[in-house]
């Protein structure tokens, strides 16, 4: 299947959700409805209307009156993309509940959905405490039907803060860095309890995006009620914090790992003490597989900024176990349709002097990773032009 060598990127400096909505669907609506269309293809609802299911998605549980209540401004971004891509609003809705499908999957106990499910995504943190700085890295694996849509948002907010957001077409976003210097990344957490009623990952990770501090951000994991389990990571040059949030409550990186300044995680929980499972989503073996696997990596070592930067492309690379990799491939009998996790895209912040963005458009695996975009003063990011 066709990678191409860097991720698209989109531009805007429109304040207004609506317009900033309308203008993207305008440019890009074709893709946003190919995608959409691949997505709602790798679902198989009992009764084979999959378009009816999706906007059951929307209409069925509580995460559209949640968002229009909480933040009515992402509301109003996603009419405007409706508007903009001539797509109806439940479709559009629908697209941004991407984790929470599948657990609205398991709970209708059909077994509506495609392929490989289960949590494929890694993250490597390194605290400040090591270089004087943190980075924060992760490998985003998502359905193979994602593949070839790796898109860079950049919205230089006039009023606000800069974003530079990983996503694809149609989605407000998977993981990304502000212009406070912000990074956040999250990893599926599906044996965790979820909510119907709770707030998307999608909308929490665009919340986190608009905070100034990582007080804010944490302060807003730990008040919202999540839709689905899920493992948030957030760093700044000076810190690195990480909560693995579910439906029931939050709970916070504990000191005795914080002290080690370095966060590894996968798609188990490794600190949600005594939690309650869903039962019908045991933790993949992969998830055991990889994060030994990263650990190994850890355990070499590193002595600066250039060495840490190798040592985690390497980890996030890492395809030592063949049934197991951290870097998950696609093969030429993967369906473009399908659900079966690949690794979307691997990108890393390093939160130094200046903060830089590296994207691998892909499996890093088989994609190096290129310099993305840099934090200027004034919280301003430059995309980098190779």
């Amino acid at each position: 299947m066709f990678q191409s060598p860097k991720p698209r990127v989109h531009e805007t400096d429109c304040a207004e959700p609506f317009k900033r909505g309308k203008a993207y669907g305008q440019r890009h609506g074709r893709e946003v409805a190919e995608y959409l269309k691949r997505w709602l293809a790798s679902l198989d609802p009992p009764d084979g209307d999959v378009t009816g299911y999706a906007r059951t998605l929307t209409r069925a549980t509580g995460h559209l009156d949640t968002v229009s209540r909480l933040y009515p401004h992402m509301l109003e971004e996603l009419k405007g993309l409706s508007s903009g891509a001539d797509i109806a609003f439940d479709l559009i809705f629908a697209f941004q509940l991407m984790d929470e499908e599948w657990n609205f999957a398991r709970r209708a106990g059909n077994g509506s959905v495609k392929g490989d499910t289960a949590g494929r995504c890694s993250v490597f943190g390194i605290g400040p405490k090591h270089l004087g700085h943190a980075i924060l890295a992760q490998n985003m694996d998502i359905g193979s039907w994602s593949a070839g849509g790796q898109t860079l948002l950049h919205h230089a907010h006039p009023g606000g803060l800069d974003r530079f957001v990983l996503t694809f077409p149609g989605y407000l976003g998977l993981c990304g860095m502000n212009g406070a210097g912000l990074a956040v990344t999250c990893n599926a957490l599906m044996d965790l309890p979820y909510d119907d009623a709770g707030v998307p990952v999608s909308c929490i990770v665009r919340r986190i995006m608009e905070a100034g501090s990582p007080e804010e951000a944490l302060h807003t994991l730990q008040k919202t009620t999540h839709a689905s389990g899920q493992c948030y990571t957030l760093a700044t040059g000076q810190s690195l914090v990480s909560v693995e949030a579910s439906g029931a409550r939050t709970e916070v990186w504990p000191g005795t790992m914080a002290r080690k300044q370095l966060c590894l995680h996968t798609n188990h929980p490794l600190w949600f003490g005594h939690y309650e499972t869903t039962a019908t989503a045991p933790a993949s073996p992969s998830t055991y597989a990889r994060l030994a696997a990263v650990r190994k990596y850890a355990g070499e070592g590193f002595s600066d900024r250039a060495s840490a930067l190798d040592l985690i492309g390497r980890a996030l690379s890492s395809r030592d176990d063949p049934d197991q990799p951290v870097s998950r491939e696609l093969t030429a009998e993967d369906s473009g349709d399908s659900q079966i996790n690949y690794t979307f895209a691997s990108i890393v912040f390093d939160l130094g002097d200046p903060a830089r963005v590296f994207v691998s458009n892909g499996p890093p695996s088989r994609m190096r990773y290129r310099p993305a975009a840099e934090l200027k003063s004034g919280g301003r990011f430059q995309p980098v032009a190779e």
